[in-house]
């Protein structure tokens, strides 16, 4: 098992590598970035044959290790979020539980400190895991609180460890910036993200006392962050390498994803119920800051920006909040120009306009980049703020975008997409076969929960593709799933996802 556990390391040591490659130029450059390519395919492969050669279904030593670097491997070889990432999880957070790391190692002497630190830290990676995982795909979280007692790693370096050690060193103080310290601090926004997520996927509904009572309890978990850690501009993490400025973008981020997710059930009541105002507002506040943090992240993770080497650290986790923010913004939107009120709402529409051009750069290789930059475009060109010519022609792209977003394109309007009486359906229907596998869309994915229902199918598909999707409709009228059409200008085909809506 040990090797498996090589082979992971060594996977992520060539997608390192790359970060350095990637900036290569002319042929020299494509030929390292391919030969890195085949080495992490070769890598992903070699890690499964390791899994299956020691029988990690009778766990031992290195099992939960390897399965978790190899979960990793997989969350970062995909750029969205796949489910069967989230089954993995599972498999890894029983396979944990069956070698008892979801008891402290105190409760028996057989355990040596070092290792029982070990096996905290191990815990509370899986635990973070779940929740994120279980998240992106709008299902409950597997790992309860009452179903484990193993206690929070210390605030120690590496260094202080050693595997004969007969006690525990004393934690170094919050003022002494560790890995583990990054891990706890998160974990004290993610203890209260997991209320939140427990609170959006339980049957029962929640007062809107309670809601506030989390929200209040959010903003205590961010205030209690060590200030090392706290958000601060970019040009002063210069001096403490590019670890630190990631991770402290990365707990705002997790902050202000809790809070939508949190008040985002109140967005549109809001409209109609004053007592919902200030939701609406935290929610909208929310959405804008985790727009912000992203085009910060693309920024200074570009070729030639300050933290470039930090770039293969993003991953669908950190794109699972953007879509979440989009979804929020194109929904006030809509509901705007629905009911007529065309304020200065010049803040949302240039959050989007930036989403937009961050996602078009993403749309050869992600089907939930091609279906938020298309959401940007339907909503934004019923207001008449066709980003076709302001702005996607401006993006990184250049005239590629042109491809796009052509000018001919028919304006559409949310009316043909909106509609509350729409037959919602449990799986996806697909209507052209295409190059790459397609995969349900994943949940921030939830991602045009109430936003793209479908009610006219007309001028977007061809009539016999339309009858078919009706007929796949009808027969599966009482799943309450929404769908999402992704429409190509140049060809008319759609591929419709499924996810259960959360603002139903």
């Amino acid at each position: 098992m040990w090797v498996g556990l090589l082979y992971c390391i060594m996977f992520f040591a060539a997608r390192y590598q790359s970060s350095f490659e990637s900036r290569g130029y002319g042929s020299a450059g494509e030929l390292l970035m391919s030969h890195t390519l085949v080495q992490v395919q070769e890598y992903r492969e070699k890690v499964v044959q390791c899994l299956h050669a020691g029988s990690y279904i009778k766990p031992g030593q290195y099992t939960v290790q390897t399965l978790l670097l190899y979960f990793m491997t997989e969350h970062h070889h995909h750029t969205d979020a796949q489910f069967g990432n989230w089954i993995l999880m599972g498999q890894i957070t029983r396979i944990a539980m069956r070698l008892g790391l979801h008891r402290d190692p105190s409760h028996t002497s057989k355990v040596s400190p070092f290792n029982g630190e070990m096996r905290r830290r191990l815990w509370l990676a899986i635990v973070h895991i779940d929740l994120t995982t279980s998240s992106q795909m709008g299902l409950p979280r597997m790992i309860r609180e009452s179903c484990y007692d193993t206690q929070e790693p210390l605030n120690l370096l590496d260094s202080d460890l050693d595997e004969e050690m007969t006690e525990l060193p004393q934690p170094r103080p919050e003022s002494v910036f560790t890995p583990t310290l990054y891990i706890k601090s998160r974990g004290k926004l993610l203890s209260i993200f997991a209320k939140v997520s427990d609170m959006t996927t339980s049957i029962k509904s929640s007062s809107y006392a309670e809601i506030w009572e989390l929200d209040d309890e959010l903003t205590q978990a961010r205030s209690s962050i060590p200030l090392g850690l706290q958000l601060q501009s970019p040009s002063n993490y210069l001096a403490e390498g590019h670890a630190v400025w990631f991770y402290r973008l990365s707990i705002d981020a997790m902050f202000q994803h809790a809070r939508c997710t949190l008040h985002r059930p109140y967005l549109i009541p809001a409209r109609t119920n004053g007592q919902y105002i200030p939701s609406r507002n935290a929610c909208i506040e929310a959405a804008l800051a985790l727009l912000r943090h992203q085009e910060t992240l693309m920024m200074e993770t570009m070729p030639g920006g300050h933290y470039e080497l930090c770039r293969w650290k993003v991953s669908s986790f950190w794109n699972h909040g953007m879509l979440l923010a989009v979804t929020v913004l194109c929904v006030d939107l809509n509901r705007d120009f629905d009911d007529g009120l065309m304020g200065d709402r010049s803040e949302l529409t240039d959050a989007l306009r930036s989403a937009q051009r961050i996602l078009l750069q993403s749309w050869s290789i992600s089907a939930d980049a091609r279906k938020a930059s298309t959401a940007i475009e339907v909503v934004l060109s019923k207001a008449r703020l066709v980003t076709t010519q302001n702005t996607a022609a401006n993006t990184v792209l250049g005239q590629q975008a042109q491809h796009y977003f052509p000018q001919n394109t028919p304006l559409w309007s949310l009316e043909d997409f909106l509609g509350p009486d729409f037959p919602q359906f449990q799986h996806w229907v697909k209507l052209r076969d295409r190059d790459q596998t397609s995969q349900p869309f994943s949940c921030t994915g939830l991602m045009f929960e109430a936003l793209l229902r479908v009610t006219s199918l007309q001028g977007v598909v061809q009539d016999k593709d339309a009858r078919l999707v009706r007929e796949r409709m009808q027969s599966r009228w009482h799943f309450e799933f929404i769908a999402l059409i992704e429409v190509r200008v140049g060809e008319y085909w759609a591929d419709i996802f499924v996810r259960r809506s959360g603002l139903a």
